[in-house]
């Protein structure tokens, strides 16, 4: 017999911590021990799960945290490197070859393109972004069509700045400067692929 409903102990798990104890002395004269037993159980069954998801959750953040700082660090040694065409390594990099190099010292491979790096990661909504996320922004020719990528470094309340491979070299941008505005398109993260292990 469960007394309680688990959606009920799930909100009030906190509340019932403290209050429990005291509400066992006063249940116990009305129902038999096989059902104070029952309602325990259904308690402590729910308490650890609800522990264990808070401290499975916290950890992922961290760890998350923890990769971006990494990758982020590993992006910006190649700061200055020349812009090259198709390049995919620190002799020069294109924007795709670029981010597709500091990811894969992670484990992770990529597509060489931009168009295809955005359809490997989850979309993001613009106030999801995060540091270790890709953005993606119209090309020189035509700015409704992804033709450049960038790695986020930090993100505020006034936007993000990124680290790519632009036509002068690596170097990091903001995503307030004019020409980076009016192509933005989009923002996707890859790094999960990392934490879950689907390399």
């Amino acid at each position: 017999m469960q007394l309680i409903s688990n959606e009920i102990i799930y909100m009030r798990i906190p509340y019932l911590l403290f209050v429990l104890p005291f509400v066992a002395c006063f249940l116990s004269p009305q129902f038999s021990e096989a059902q104070m037993s029952d309602l325990s159980e259904v308690f402590i069954d729910l308490d650890s799960e609800s522990i264990s998801g808070v401290a499975e959750e916290d950890t992922l953040a961290k760890t998350n945290t923890v990769l971006s700082a990494t990758i982020i660090g590993e992006a910006m040694k190649y700061i200055g490197t020349p812009y090259r065409w198709g390049g995919k390594t620190p002799a020069g990099f294109d924007c795709a070859g670029f981010v597709r190099y500091v990811y894969s010292k992670f484990g992770l491979t990529l597509s060489p393109s931009a168009p295809s790096q955005v359809r490997e990661g989850t979309r993001l909504k613009n106030d999801e972004i995060q540091p270790g996320d890709l953005v993606f922004y119209g090309g020189s020719r035509n700015r409704k069509s992804v033709g450049h990528v960038g790695l986020v470094t930090e993100v505020s309340s006034e936007g993000f700045k990124f680290v790519h491979a632009s036509n002068t070299g690596v170097r990091v941008s903001s995503s307030n400067e004019p020409y980076y505005r009016s192509r933005y398109i989009c923002a996707c993260r890859v790094i999960d692929k990392i934490l879950i292990g689907e390399l």
